[in-house]
């Protein structure tokens, strides 16, 4: 109960009524920097769901959102997770044909020029940029 009208008197009454060295609950918790992955911290055999003889027994990958901002998950499983809830049968077997394909031939040239071209750009460009080298790739494809 408090007794005075003034301000600063309150708050002292305030402070002398508490209970001696407690702590409100979200006082002196902070996050100072989040946790970063790493490759070998996003390690399927680190996971919970994984077995020795049968691999990870998960319908899905608990730790897909992890292991995609480490870079530990090539880009045809990101495809195939994301895509996987789609019911359609050909889109899925479509899906399929073009992630083996994928696997086989990391890139399809039109020619011989389109792919010296496309070399020469790359190496003048200094830098990897997947969007700019995508954007190369299409525009180099033209002879125009």
């Amino acid at each position: 109960m408090i007794f005075s009208t003034f301000y600063p008197d309150r708050e002292i009454e305030r402070l002398m009524s508490r209970i001696p060295h407690f702590r409100p609950r979200g006082h002196g918790t902070f996050v100072l920097r989040k946790f970063e992955y790493t490759a070998t911290d996003c390690d399927c055999r680190l996971c919970l769901h994984y077995r020795n003889r049968n691999g990870c027994i998960a319908e899905r990958c608990p730790c897909m959102k992890e292991r995609i901002a480490a870079g530990a998950v090539p880009i045809q499983a990101v495809l195939a997770e994301a895509l996987a809830h789609i019911d359609s049968f050909a889109f899925q077997s479509r899906l399929r044909q073009y992630l083996s394909e994928s696997e086989e031939h990391s890139m399809q040239f039109k020619n011989e020029k389109h792919k010296e071209i496309f070399t020469e750009a790359v190496r003048k460009m200094g830098k990897k940029d997947d969007t700019a080298i995508a954007a190369l790739y299409l525009c180099t494809a033209d002879g125009k």
